[in-house]
């Protein structure tokens, strides 16, 4: 009789598991936050070059749309847009107006289960990949900003050294070594680094402008580190270059040509008005016009996230 009752429960149970799973369509994500990508600035680089292949990969995203965005060009709120799907004061990084803090995809998926990466063609303490780990109601905060990467839900940073002084990077490079982090200063020593290895974060340690090219190895490298999940991953690349976003975007193309069932690559632009662009299962979702903080919902679902803003 025990049996007998216990088969509906576990029915039930079964069928909520399964829905979980149809619910996460997307195992990997690359998600790109791309500053100065309009259909203006698409269009001269397609005709500049026609020769060059100069958006190749970005073409190759078949699904189109459109957000839109009220923040009159500043960084830190549009950037908190894509991070956390909410609207915030200008200055401000992943808090509301009233300084609430909100937790971004990334700290999201993190809870999740997955693997995680903030990967930057800039300084890794600048204001978009600032949104994805760090809280701030202020702009022009980088040294405190960076001090939130120790305590980030973040397996592997990649880009620019994070702008700080020479004090201060120095008491940021401890706190990272002792919760964990191992730090690559030579960016051809990735290739030895090993999943054992992570967290880690790896910087241009003279600059904080990543070398070219320096991000499409990043993600690649982040991807290969962070494929074996068996909860996957989501990889985030902020790049304020277009050819550099269309490099990085072909090795995400790479992984997904290898693992297409699994793989959804979104790339978004933080401008007032620009497009998104996606591939992979579910993507279509991205068609059409929204406001810039239904990309991280449209996200939310596809990975199977509670959207915590509803």
């Amino acid at each position: 009789m025990l049996k007998k009752a216990l088969l509906p429960l576990l029915f039930c149970g079964m069928l909520f598991t399964a829905a979980a799973e149809e619910a996460k369509v997307a195992r990997y994500v690359f998600y790109f936050a791309a500053d100065g990508m309009t259909a203006e600035t698409l269009r001269a680089a397609r005709e500049a070059g026609k020769e060059s292949a100069a958006t190749a990969m970005l073409d190759a995203l078949p699904v189109r749309g459109a957000s839109a965005t009220a923040d009159n060009g500043d960084l830190p709120a549009a950037a908190t847009a894509l991070a956390c799907a909410v609207k915030t004061a200008s200055g401000m990084t992943a808090v509301t107006p009233d300084g609430e803090r909100r937790d971004s995809i990334v700290k999201l998926a993190k809870m999740q289960g997955r693997k995680t990466a903030v990967v930057a063609d800039g300084a890794l303490n600048s204001a978009i990949p600032a949104a994805f780990y760090a809280h701030s109601q202020t702009s022009g905060n980088g040294e405190k900003i960076a001090r939130f990467l120790p305590v980030s839900p973040v397996d592997f940073f990649g880009g620019g050294h994070f702008a700080a002084s020479d004090g201060v990077r120095a008491e940021i490079e401890k706190a990272l070594t002792d919760v964990g982090y191992s730090i690559i200063k030579n960016p051809a020593d990735l290739r030895q680094i090993a999943a054992e290895d992570l967290p880690l974060i790896a910087t241009d340690d003279s600059t904080a402008i990543a070398a070219p090219g320096r991000i499409a190895g990043y993600t690649a490298r982040a991807a290969a580190l962070l494929a074996d999940h068996p909860e996957g991953f989501l990889i985030v690349t902020a790049a304020a270059s277009l050819p550099e976003l269309n490099r990085a975007v072909g090795k995400a193309l790479d992984f997904y040509y290898e693992f297409p069932a699994g793989t959804v690559i979104v790339v978004a632009a933080v401008n007032r008005t620009a497009p998104v662009l996606a591939l992979g299962r579910g993507t279509e979702i991205f068609a059409g016009e929204y406001p810039d903080t239904e990309i991280p919902r449209k996200l939310f679902k596809l990975m199977g996230i509670i959207d915590p803003t509803e």
